[in-house]
């Protein structure tokens, strides 16, 4: 899984903190891709019957699925990964704080609050940076919305509290918001951000 750079580097997407369960006698991995290299190469789980591999757990739309709160990595190195971040909440209908504030224009904004850490071994020619644009809704009738960006949703909260536009450095933290303007409550949120070449990513549910 390999990120757009001006050099040739392959990144890959890290599960962090990755779920083993029991389905019929046979452990399954969760919260995983199959290039993962956070996780080592899926064993071979033997029985009397049969022989079982452990596969990777993606959703219907090949994305990680992750719980609020729940990190999510990028890099190379799985004990030092150039980004991780966590949604912290997911808000629907948040009021908004910003003097220019408006009704939104598709309906409800959802409002993400989000922390991202860069490590200070980051490659400084990745262009990394968190946009509105880079996320969809899966609606409760399956329908994705990719168009999320609008004037009121960029427009409802004060510049301090909206996540920060520009490249992220390395070796920081940010901590901020991301409106997005959408017709749907609730859903599937979807984040793939464009650096990833392969178009994967992590997806929540609210």
């Amino acid at each position: 899984m390999s990120i757009k750079t001006s050099t040739p580097r392959t990144l890959t997407l890290l599960a962090i903190g990755s779920v083993f369960l029991a389905a019929c006698g046979f452990p399954v991995v969760g919260q995983a891709t199959p290039h993962d290299a956070s996780v080592a190469p899926p064993p071979t789980v033997t029985s009397t019957s049969a022989t079982k591999k452990i596969t990777s757990s993606l959703s219907p739309r090949g994305l990680i699925p992750k719980a609020i709160g729940q990190v999510a990595a990028i890099g190379d190195d799985a004990t030092n990964p150039d980004l991780s971040f966590t949604v912290d909440a997911i808000a629907v209908d948040d009021k908004c704080t910003s003097e220019f504030a408006r009704k939104p224009q598709n309906g409800h904004f959802v409002v993400l609050s989000m922390t991202v850490k860069t490590s200070v071994t980051m490659d400084k020619t990745l262009f990394l940076i968190v946009a509105p644009t880079d996320f969809a809704v899966v609606g409760p009738d399956g329908v994705t919305e990719t168009n999320l960006t609008s004037t009121a949703a960029f427009g409802c909260l004060s510049d301090r509290e909206q996540f920060p536009s520009q490249p992220l450095g390395a070796g920081s933290v940010y901590v901020g918001k991301v409106v997005l303007d959408s017709r749907n409550t609730h859903g599937i949120l979807e984040y793939r951000p464009p650096m990833l070449v392969d178009n994967s990513g992590w997806e929540w549910s609210f």
